[in-house]
């Protein structure tokens, strides 16, 4: 059989060889260069090329095989002569598909494409892929639904008025924006440099600090989703009741939510009923929220643009209602009326920092969330949109509370401070009863009740999603429709202790423990792993790098200075005096700035490092005040606040059963001691035993394991230099912006 081959096929062919690892040719310098082999055999090549053209006498010609496949390769790009056209196809296959051509060269007459290794392609190569938001608006409504919720309309209206009223706006302010933004910053940076869930990127930053994540997803997404969801179930209980002539809480609604909506016992070990009508509720509540995350990013990307903007227009009505009713601007002056001596107490600055939390930091939430970003989206300026519009939305929902207090206040003859409640009660028993007062109180309270209603779910849904990413991370296998069903499940029947007859009192005490402990000291946690523990180089190796660097360059200025003076004429005595003086002072100010490159050094090792890779993605990125307060003044104060909350503990256990009685709560303490026992075995268990919770690997990413030869001879791809040179580019503008302050 006779093969007409172009006189440059010929000349490529004689190049080729066969080897064990593969196809591989030989360049005019010698050298050795592997060629792609698509995952086919040799034989079986020439076992297809003999079956198509019927000639068994090649059975065992190499030469055919070389043939075979440089015929496929022009077959295959012979329509992209231009190679910066064919790269830019070529990035968009690697996200599609996990066979990936690192190197393309077009020849005369022939096409060699080198690739080291090509892994079998799965069955659905999309099914592996992580999630990405539809586009940023889905993101940032993600998160604020996340981050807004009952803490924003009921906690901080009620702190603000008992703390200050106005003057409370100081500490908070504060507490936002030294603790607040930048930890938000952290976490929406952890999720989205390293496209993980919690667990999976404090295992990616330090291999130990895996329990890290697990506990802010168990204990923090999970275990408060799975109580938060009764409240969402009081307002399903209040909305069937809603359909009678008048509104049956009207005068009396104290006695209605504890006797006909909770069904509340009087003692919090007494148990005598289940409350069939919160239990219906509650399952109700997830399956809502099964329907709203069980296509991840899809789902929740398209609900959010209802669920979120939905209670703001509510409660924007509501608000705009009760300013026309007598009495409204009273309870407003009560809101916002600055009492700055209160300043000087330590409880407005700890209320004002626990307050942060109600972002969902600490959750796993934000960085769940952050995970499925595109890599080089802001998240600077996302963190101040969500923290900014959080604070402000917290203002508003004061105004609208208090100006319907003050209306309820008018009509009852009594003082705002009289009618006054905090958390659950100003929610479900103060607002209710204003509510009926109004002109149109079923209108109204439909408003509120569909308000309260989305304002929670939305929660339910940003902390789902952080426990299903989480799932999803370490069985990628599992579709998300079912991730969200056992999670829902699970958290339905963990839900169901709330709905006996001794729920309220459990509710209070988880959320107690919760709140106050396990949420902060993850903070602190958090805070010690970025400033401390995550440096790819000792400090000893970064300041031997330092003074070498720095020796060098004293070395060349000294060597420019000497060629200088021996270039001039011999000049007078004073002109000798000014050179020697500006020696000095030029040789004075290297010093001081290589003094403050050792400080910077010093104090910043390890933190600086995750500052700068934020810093490559941002218009505006943090600057060496966010090192200053992850690592030293974040983790400060939140360890100032977890031992105070230690120290109340301790002094004054908490207790359901009120500050009057004289006996003793066995149960909030065994609730409080499990919980915390609890938090902290996990955190132990993965410190010294990392591998009890491992990743179940797909294909794809078996097949991106290197090998540690191919690695150390492999030169650095172009976004790897790309990045090194922006984190290079951006230290040098640093030093140049600080050498300019020394001069």
């Amino acid at each position: 059989m006779t093969h007409h081959l172009r006189e440059e096929e010929d000349e490529n062919l004689n190049n080729f060889d066969n080897n064990n690892n593969g196809l591989t040719r030989t360049t005019n310098s010698g050298e050795e260069e592997s060629v792609i082999r698509y995952g086919i055999d040799s034989e079986d090549i020439i076992r297809n090329y003999n079956e198509e053209n019927n000639d068994d006498d090649v059975i065992d010609h190499p030469h055919i095989v070389k043939h075979h496949i440089i015929n496929n390769n022009i077959q295959h790009f012979s329509d992209n002569k231009d190679i910066n056209n064919k790269e830019e196809e070529e990035e968009k296959e690697e996200r599609t598909n996990p066979i990936v051509v690192e190197e393309t060269k077009i020849i005369e007459g022939a096409i060699d494409v080198d690739i080291d290794h090509l892994p079998e392609q799965p069955e659905n190569p999309e099914q592996h892929a992580r999630q990405q938001w539809g586009s940023r608006l889905s993101f940032i409504l993600a998160t604020l639904g996340a981050a807004i919720g009952f803490g924003s309309f009921v906690r901080f209206p009620y702190l603000a008025y008992k703390n200050g009223g106005g003057a409370f706006l100081i500490p908070y302010t504060i507490a936002l924006i030294v603790l607040g933004i930048p930890l938000l910053i952290l976490e929406l940076s952890l999720g989205q440099i390293l496209r993980k869930s919690s667990i999976y990127a404090f295992e990616q930053l330090q291999k130990r600090s895996k329990g890290i994540g697990l506990v802010m997803t168990l204990f923090g997404g999970f275990g408060i989703c799975s109580y938060y969801s009764i409240l969402i179930s009081y307002v399903f209980v209040y909305a069937y009741h809603m359909f009678n002539t008048t509104l049956p809480w009207t005068g009396k609604s104290e006695q209605f939510f504890y006797e006909v909506i909770l069904r509340k016992s009087t003692s919090d070990t007494e148990v005598n009923e289940l409350n069939i009508p919160i239990l219906i509720s509650l399952f109700l509540v997830w399956v809502t929220v099964y329907f709203g995350i069980w296509k991840g990013t899809k789902s929740t990307g398209i609900i959010t643009y209802i669920t979120v903007p939905l209670p703001m227009i509510l409660f924007l009505i509501l608000f705009i209602t009760s300013f026309f009713l007598e009495g409204s601007f009273n309870g407003m002056y009560y809101y916002i009326k600055p009492d700055f001596t209160k300043l000087a107490d330590v409880n407005i600055w700890l209320s004002a920092a626990g307050q942060i939390f109600a972002l969902s930091l600490s959750s796993g939430t934000i960085t769940a969330l952050s995970s499925f970003n595109k890599p080089n989206q802001d998240i600077v300026k996302d963190a101040w949109i969500i923290g900014i519009s959080t604070y402000f939305f917290s203002i508003f929902a004061g105004f609208c509370v208090f100006s319907i207090l003050g209306y309820m206040a008018h009509q009852k003859g009594l003082s705002v401070d009289q009618v006054t409640d905090s958390g659950i009660g100003l929610a479900f028993i103060v607002l209710p009863e204003a509510i009926s007062l109004m002109p149109f109180p079923h209108l109204f309270c439909a408003f509120f009740l569909l308000a309260l209603y989305t304002l929670a779910i939305d929660s339910c849904f940003g902390m789902m999603e952080g426990v299903n990413a989480a799932i999803h991370d370490t069985f990628p296998k599992l579709k998300l429709h079912w991730i969200a069903l056992i999670t829902c499940f699970l958290c339905f029947l963990f839900g169901i202790p709330y709905c006996l007859d001794n729920g309220y009192y459990l509710m209070d005490i988880v959320d107690h423990w919760l709140s106050d402990f396990c949420l902060v000291f993850s903070a602190v946690l958090e805070c010690i792993l970025i400033g401390y523990l995550i440096s790819s180089e000792s400090l000893r190796t970064k300041l031997k790098r330092l003074f070498n660097k720095n020796s060098y360059q004293e070395r060349v200025l000294d060597e420019e200075d000497e060629e200088d003076i021996g270039e001039t004429v011999v000049s007078p005595i004073s002109n000798n005096e000014e050179e020697s003086n500006n020696r000095r002072r030029s040789g004075m100010k290297r010093k001081i700035r290589k003094l403050w490159e050792c400080i910077k050094l010093v104090a910043f090792h390890s933190v600086d490092e995750h500052r700068l890779k934020i810093k490559a993605i941002c218009q505006f990125g943090p600057s060496y005040d966010f090192n200053l307060i992850i690592k030293f003044i974040a983790p400060i104060l939140l360890t100032i606040l977890f031992i105070i909350a230690l120290i109340k503990e301790i002094t004054s256990p908490y207790s359901t059963k009120g500050k009057d009685s004289k006996e003793f709560d066995w149960l909030s303490l065994t609730i409080g001691l499990s919980i915390v026992c609890a938090y902290f075995l996990v955190l132990v268990l993965l410190f010294f035993f990392p591998n009890i919770l491992r990743k179940r690997e797909t294909k794809v990413e078996e097949s991106e394991k290197i090998d540690v030869s191919v690695v150390e001879t492999t030169p650095m791809s172009s976004d790897d230099t790309a990045l090194r040179e922006t984190k290079e580019e951006i230290e040098l503008q640093e030093v140049e912006e600080e050498s300019s302050k020394v001069n």
